[in-house]
């Protein structure tokens, strides 16, 4: 199965969507950064919400993530399914 996996960017009050940006991190990485629970998640398909900490381990593999600011916004790591 072909997998998008991209960090999701809404509004902190209402949800509204923004942004997202796609991601291509090893499954490792994604299990080190998130703190995934491998054994319920083992191809890391939940949503999982990025905390500061989180945020900027990721900034440092994905430069693109620089015009987020963190403070404003609600971040998720997200996965979907490509057809």
């Amino acid at each position: 199965m072909n997998v998008l996996r991209e960090i999701v960017i809404y509004q902190k009050e209402g949800d509204k969507f923004i942004d997202s940006v796609e991601i291509n991190l090893s499954s490792e990485k994604l299990i080190e950064i998130l703190n995934v629970d491998i054994e319920d998640d083992p191809e890391i398909y939940l949503v999982y919400e990025i905390n500061n900490e989180q945020f900027l381990k990721l900034l440092e593999l994905a430069p693109e993530l620089s015009n987020i600011n963190f403070d404003e916004v609600a971040i998720y790591y997200e996965c979907s399914e490509i057809k």
